[in-house]
């Protein structure tokens, strides 16, 4: 009888190991949370929400407080966007990507993108510092995910400007995995600081954030309003 019972034990344990081998995990792809986030105090520098306030938002961004932190990947269409082929979309239209995302391209006037049911633009100086908030989205520790990058566009551009012209502008390379773990991998706050060209002219800037992960590239969109 200890035969019969062993043999199904162990054909249930390799069945239960072949499902989980040919069923996909789960996997998250982050987004900027906020691409003006000021903290409450100097230091400690913690990116939870009770730690600090978001005064600058991407384009489009829903002013709908009743979703949580880190769940717009959820959303239809979701806030995240992968890019596609050689040439891709720098910010997402919300028809085309490897993942599509939430229409984030430039909206006539730009102020479009920011008023009624959308959060607020970011409005800065010349050498300001800048910081930017996502949540971890399973990827904090993961060792292929651990470069952001913010590029900047010219002066008062009338349409956004191809990826190729952005590469042209790096003006921050952050790293993706400076969270503060305290609601797990998934939902946890990371963030990253950088300054403005201090030789900023007053207008509006394109800027984009753009997340290397596995040798796909995530990217969101904000108007900076530049002033004197």
């Amino acid at each position: 009888m200890i035969f019969p019972t062993l043999s199904k034990v162990s054909l249930a344990f390799m069945a239960t190991s072949v499902l989980l081998i040919l069923t996909p995990s789960a996997e998250s792809h982050s987004y900027i949370d906020c691409f003006d986030w000021r903290f409450n105090t100097k230091t400690p520098r913690t990116w939870g929400s009770s730690d600090g306030s978001c005064h600058g938002y991407g384009r489009r961004f829903p002013a709908d407080s009743r979703i949580p932190f880190g769940l717009l990947t959820d959303a239809s269409p979701p806030r995240h966007y992968a890019q596609i082929g050689a040439d891709p979309l720098p910010c997402s239209d919300g028809k085309r990507g490897r993942e599509v995302g939430q229409d984030e391209t430039m909206a006539s006037p730009i102020g479009a993108a920011y008023n009624g049911k959308y959060m607020m633009q970011t409005k800065a100086k010349p050498g300001q510092q800048l910081c930017l908030r996502w949540p971890a989205k399973t990827h904090g520790s993961d060792p292929s995910a651990q470069k952001a990058y913010v590029y900047l566009s010219g002066r008062n551009p009338s349409k956004d400007p191809s990826q190729a012209e952005f590469l042209k502008n790096k003006i921050a390379t952050l790293t993706y995995g400076a969270c503060m773990y305290y609601a797990g991998e998934d939902l946890s706050a990371c963030g990253g600081c950088f300054k403005l060209p201090a030789k900023l002219k007053a207008g509006n800037y394109v800027m984009q954030w753009r997340w290397e992960l596995q040798h796909d590239f995530y990217t969101n969109c904000a108007d900076i309003d530049v002033r004197l």
